[in-house]
This record gives C-alpha cells, structure tokens and sequence, in this order.
C-alpha cells in the first residue's frame, strides 16, 4: 500500500507544479509515462486480495473480447451522439459498480464507506459541471490509478497464449476505433469517447485545454496483465522496457502528426516483438 500512496503523491505533485506553471508543461509526458510504468510494476507484484475472486481470462474469452468491447464502445458512443442531455448520468450509473469493486480491493476501509464517498463525489461532479476542473482531474486521475492497480490485481491470464491472442485482438480493436471507424461513422468513435467521458476511465493529463495529454486505462491493464504472466521469469524486465519504449514512440506519433494515436499500435509490437526475441 507504501508504494501505491507513493505514487499517487508523485503523481499529484506533477500535476500540481505544472498546473501553477512552475515548469515546463512537458513534464506531463514524464508523469503519463512514469505513471503507466509505476502502475504497471506495481499491479504486476501487488499480492491478491483473497477475499475477492479472481477473474481469469481463457483463450476463448481472448478471442470474444474486442468483440465485447467493441459492443461497449460503440454503446457509449451512441449513448454520447444521441442522448447528450442524459449521457453523463447514464455513464456514471453504467461504471459506478465496477469502479466501487475495484477501490474496495485496494483501499483498506469498509465497503460501505467507499460506496458512500464514491456516491459524492460522483454527485459532486455531476452538479459542478464545468466547474472545478483542476480538482476534478487531479481525482480523476487518483482514482483511474487505482482501478488500473486493483484491474491488473484481480484479473489473471490463464497462459501466454491467451495473453498473446488478447494482445493482437485489442492491437487490432484499437486501430479499427481511433481510424477505421471514420468510414463507418464518419468520425473516430474512439476518439469521441474518450473526450466526451468525464470519468476515470483514462490518464489525462494538463497541456493545454485543446490538447490535454491522454491515456487509456486499456493501455495500461491489458499489457499489464501481460507482464503479469512473466513476472518470474527472465522476460519481465525486457518487456517492460519495452512497454515504456511504445509508451514514448506513441506519444512522439502524437506530438508530430497532432493526431490521436491508438496507443496498442506501438505497445503490443514492442511488447511481442522483445517477449519473442528472448525465445
């Protein structure tokens, strides 16, 4: 739990000197990167939380799983085009669950207590919309770490082979909803979830109000779950390198063609690419 606090204090910290333009806005690049990373290292070796069950992936839900997503992205995109007077509502009933079961695996209080503070604060940003912004985001990013950690904790893989087919499925799922979908919807339905969601459902982080720097929390979990599976073997430090290496290369994509970059397209060939190469 040392290393968690930790790291939502580091996290914070940088949010807050670049927020008072104490230093260079780029320091938001290091803190996504640094951030996903400590994320990752610390899902990766957090010991499980016996009291709850583990969710375990096999290789038939590999293969149904962007399917899945694919369903679910595609709700929220139509729940944001066609019911905006309602779509901030709809989404918090939708993620109040799975937010609360994972706070509760990781904060150290009752239950009842994380249902109640997240029930406010979910009625507190309701009711302040486009008010407190800063503050909004800072908690937002807090929590979005912890549901990362508590996701990769609760979630195992069952072998390589399931990881690897769930890999190339989301590589492929997310290249599809950031381009592809353009011809089908004429815009990127992932692109339009991800700004129209005021939820921590990603890392994001201050650059400017035109082009906040952004994260998924997909881009975090499901490599994690991943190097999970290598954790003791002599692959797992090679791999992670090479997560942080794809987490650069991305967001360099970004920065020079000023254009949203599926993060997966980078991270699972790095990833593969150095997991195969130490075969």
């Amino acid at each position: 739990m040392n290393k968690i606090i930790i790291l939502l204090a580091i996290n914070s910290l940088l949010n807050f000197i670049v927020n008072l333009k104490i230093v260079n806005k780029k320091l938001s690049y290091f803190n996504l990167i640094f951030t996903a990373f400590a994320v990752v290292l610390i899902g990766t070796n957090l010991e499980s939380n016996n009291s709850l069950d583990l969710e375990v992936i096999d290789e038939n839900m590999s293969y149904l799983y962007p399917i899945i997503m694919s369903a679910f992205i595609v709700s929220i995109f139509l729940i944001i085009k066609y019911l905006k007077k309602y779509k901030d509502i709809i989404i918090r009933i939708i993620f109040f669950s799975s937010i609360v079961i994972n706070l509760s695996n990781i904060i150290p209080i009752e239950n009842i207590f994380i249902y109640i503070i997240t029930i406010i604060w979910f009625t507190f940003d309701y009711l302040t919309k486009g008010k407190h912004n800063n503050l909004k985001l800072f908690v937002s990013n807090l929590i979005a770490i912890l549901i990362s950690i508590s996701s990769i904790n609760l979630i195992q893989l069952k072998n390589i082979k399931t990881g690897v087919i769930l890999l190339i499925g989301l590589f492929l799922f997310d290249i599809f909803w950031v381009f592809g979908s353009k011809y089908f919807f004429k815009e990127s339905v992932m692109e339009k979830v991800a700004v129209n969601i005021d939820m921590p459902l990603l890392l994001k982080y201050f650059y400017s109000e035109e082009r906040p720097i952004m994260l998924g929390l997909g881009d975090i979990i499901i490599p994690g779950l991943f190097l999970k599976l290598l954790i003791n073997t002599d692959k797992f430090y090679p791999c992670i390198i090479a997560y942080i290496i794809s987490l650069i290369s991305a967001i360099t994509a970004n920065t020079l063609t000023k254009l949203p970059q599926p993060a997966l397209l980078y991270i699972v060939p790095g990833i593969l690419g150095t997991f195969y190469l130490k075969n």
